[in-house]
Order: C-alpha cells, then sequence, then structure tokens
C-alpha cells in the first residue's frame, strides 16, 4: 500500500528525499530535516503545478513518482567556457571574442527569494595570447524580501510587482560609470537601455514566472551591494534594501569585477552586455 504524506508529518525518508529534490529545483530554501512543515508544502505545490499535478500540496504517489524523475546530480565543471559556449550558441546569443571584451554571463540558481548571494557570475575574455580566461564570483539576480521588495512590492505603470530580471541577453544596455561621486559613490553598471523584468507581485518566495511582464528603463543597475570591504552573504536586511531588481555583489567581489571591466573599456569603451542565463539551460 503506497503511503501518502500530508502538511505535518515528520521523519519519513519520503519526505526527506522531496525535500533534497525541491531544494534542487529552487523551491525550497530552506532545511531538510523531514519535517513537512509550511515551507514545505508551498514548495510542493508549486511543483505540483509546474508539472500538471493537482497542486493540493500532498505528497501522494504521483507526485513522488515525478518528484523521483527529476535527477538532482549536479553535472561536473558546470561552468566551464566549453560548457558556457555552447548555451550561448544554442540560444543564439552573441559571444565576443576579441582581446579583453568581457562576456558576462549571471546564472539564476534557483527561483526563490532568499536574501542571499546564491547566484553566479561568469566574466570571461580572451587574453593576450588569444586564449579563453574566466572568472567566477557569488551573485544575485533576485531581489530581497525586506524593504519595497518581493513582501512590500511597489507599483510600476500601473502593475503591482516587484522587478525581476527575465532571463535573456542584453547587449550594450549597462554602461560603466567609473567615478565615486554621483548617484552610488562608487563606480557601476547604470542601466541605459530597456530591459524586461517580471512583475511580481503575489508577495510568496518564489519567483512566478507568469506574472505580467514590462519593458523599460526601470534602474535595473549593476552594482556593489554591501558596503566597502564588508563580503556580506546576505542581500537585504531589514536594516538596508541593497536590490529590488538590481543585479551584483559583495563590495569586495565586485571591486573585481570593476577592474576587469575597466581593462575592457580601455579598448572597447564602457557599454557592456549582459546575460542572464538559469541553471536548467546548463
Amino acid at each position: 500500500m503506497t503511503q501518502i504524506f500530508r502538511l505535518g508529518d515528520k521523519d519519513k525518508p519520503e519526505i526527506i528525499q522531496m525535500q533534497r529534490v525541491l531544494n534542487y529545483l529552487g523551491l525550497y530554501p530552506f532545511a531538510i530535516d523531514g519535517d513537512f512543515g509550511f515551507g514545505t508544502y508551498r514548495a510542493l505545490m508549486a511543483f505540483q503545478a509546474k508539472n500538471g499535478i493537482t497542486a493540493d500540496g500532498v505528497l501522494g504517489p504521483n507526485t513522488l513518482n515525478a518528484l523521483l524523475k527529476v535527477n538532482i546530480t549536479p553535472p561536473k565543471e558546470l561552468f566551464t567556457i566549453k560548457n558556457l559556449l555552447a548555451v550561448m550558441k544554442k540560444k543564439g546569443y552573441k559571444v565576443h571574442d576579441a582581446q579583453y571584451k568581457l562576456n558576462m554571463v549571471a546564472i539564476r540558481m534557483d527561483d526563490v527569494f532568499d536574501n542571499r548571494f546564491s547566484d553566479k557570475l561568469i566574466v570571461f575574455w580572451k587574453n593576450e595570447k588569444k586564449e579563453w580566461e574566466k572568472r567566477e564570483f557569488k551573485w544575485t539576480t533576485m531581489p530581497g524580501t525586506f524593504g519595497q521588495g518581493v513582501l512590500n512590492p511597489v507599483t510600476v505603470m500601473g502593475i503591482t510587482g516587484t522587478a525581476v530580471l527575465k532571463e535573456g541577453q542584453y547587449l550594450n544596455t549597462w554602461t560603466l560609470i567609473d567615478s565615486y561621486a554621483g548617484w552610488l559613490l562608487y563606480p557601476y553598471f547604470y542601466q541605459s537601455q530597456k530591459v524586461t523584468v517580471y512583475r511580481d507581485g503575489d508577495r510568496d518566495l518564489v519567483l512566478d514566472y507568469e506574472m505580467p511582464q514590462q519593458t523599460d528603463l526601470f534602474g535595473i543597475n549593476i552594482h556593489r551591494m554591501s558596503n566597502n570591504g564588508i563580503d556580506s552573504d546576505t542581500v537585504n536586511a531589514t536594516w538596508v534594501s541593497w536590490s529590488i531588481g538590481c543585479q551584483g555583489a559583495p563590495e569586495p567581489i565586485f571591486a573585481e569585477l570593476v577592474t576587469l571591466a575597466r581593462a575592457c573599456a580601455q579598448f572597447h569603451g564602457n557599454l557592456f552586455d549582459y546575460t542572464l542565463l538559469h541553471k536548467r539551460d546548463l
């Protein structure tokens, strides 16, 4: 007889396996503890809805079978240049191979609003020997939950919801402002062309891809997200909101990116492309 598990159940191997899969898919950002709590319940319903299963939050045989089909073993060397080049080619995205011209590729690792730098930025370029070099940075592509974040969204152009940059390639869209004056008092990349965002307004912790989309100049800048010298693990906190849609990293890591961008700008100008992928693309 197949068991069925519900909200409040605990300490069953099926629940632990469910949490592992939901965590891998980016739907469940909490502890894998075998406790079928409300966070697990909400994540399970999101999984069911995405897979054409009745979203009742109950772990029955159909849902369990769908979960077990998910391969949660991460591929080796996920972020190799070879892999990235293959994905970019498949999607028809532009890749720069001119000397010192940066390819900035962000990877959204999950769909959870968790106030953490849980994403990746891969920067790669051809050096003077015409060989590829790359750097990896911890990153965020997601707005946080504090301030005017996903739990308290703003209304823009008649739609209420926090801006979440849509995956895609944005050519010549960000301008390097290499100055310690002005808005940020620190070098950053200013959004100077239109981008497309989701307006997530349902006030939960998972990005809903069915939310309305908008394309315009929204101030989705790329910038540091901590004070000088602070390698923070937190994007947004109760006392400060570093991102309600912007992209970035803690200040020491972002400073490394600025150094690379300055070298690029000497040869290629201060306009930069930015490509946003999802981990599932890789």
